[in-house]
């Protein structure tokens, strides 16, 4: 599309006026907006469309990530994160652009950073699962601990037991269908000498029960000791019977 604008001069003595035509350009890319949300491994495809133009356009030009592209439409697949960034068509001197925004799961660790967490009967455990990268931000954190599930960001077991020993996992999720980030690892019970007769009730009984059997059979095995002593004692002290003369 094209323009008039009056221009007035004077030649001769005689002044004139007359039209000149501006040059004009309009261009836009479908589809629209100034961010494109990407997720990693999608394909796009961009057309660099033009609104109106008085003269005919013969060349597109885009420039992506530092690279230049030719042709009316732009397509790639993304298979990075760092394909996010400015996406930019020119024409003549006209320039559109938008924003790619590569989303990608999370990748997630667990604080303390080890396989396996080594926690004493009767303390608290506390673990934190870091997120060290997510596009877009992770909103749900899921706990897994022996059967049970719990969220937040820091799972918390106070006054652990025996039975607390198992596996813990972590998923992140920061949806769009995305797998979640996940983190896991080993609970262990680090044991001491009070741990005979522990938190665990049932575990409890059993060594009670134990101790006091085995510390009542071994003063039955004293006693009769004693007795089987005291019995060849008297044995010995006693007196011959003498046989009668015939």
């Amino acid at each position: 599309m094209a323009s008039e604008k009056l221009q007035d001069y004077t030649v001769d003595g005689f002044h004139a006026t007359t039209t000149a035509t501006v040059h004009t350009l309009r261009i836009h890319l479908e589809p629209p907006g100034s961010v494109l949300n990407v997720l990693l491994g999608q394909s796009i495809s961009l057309v660099c469309m033009v609104d109106y133009s008085n003269t005919p356009v013969t060349s597109f030009n885009w420039t992506h990530s530092g690279r230049s592209y030719s042709g009316q439409t732009f397509s790639k697949t993304i298979t990075s994160k760092s394909d996010s960034g400015n996406l930019a068509c020119t024409v003549q001197n006209v320039m559109v652009s938008t924003r790619i925004n590569v989303w990608y799961p999370p990748e997630v660790h667990l604080e303390p950073s080890t396989d396996t967490i080594t926690v004493g009967v009767g303390e608290d455990l506390r673990v934190q699962c870091v997120v060290d990268d997510a596009s877009p931000s992770v909103h749900t954190f899921r706990w897994s601990h022996n059967g049970r599930t719990s969220t937040g960001s820091t799972f918390l077991k106070r006054n652990v037991t025996k039975s607390d020993q198992g596996q813990l996992t972590c998923t992140a999720d920061n949806g769009h269908m995305m797998t979640p980030g996940r983190a896991a690892a080993t609970i262990n019970m680090k044991l001491d000498a009070s741990s005979l007769i522990g938190n665990d009730d049932s575990t409890s009984k059993f060594k009670v029960i134990a101790i006091a059997t085995g510390s009542v059979g071994l003063a039955i095995t004293i006693i009769l000791i004693i007795l089987i002593i005291c019995q060849r004692r008297k044995m010995r002290t006693a007196k011959p019977i003498e046989n009668p003369e015939r």
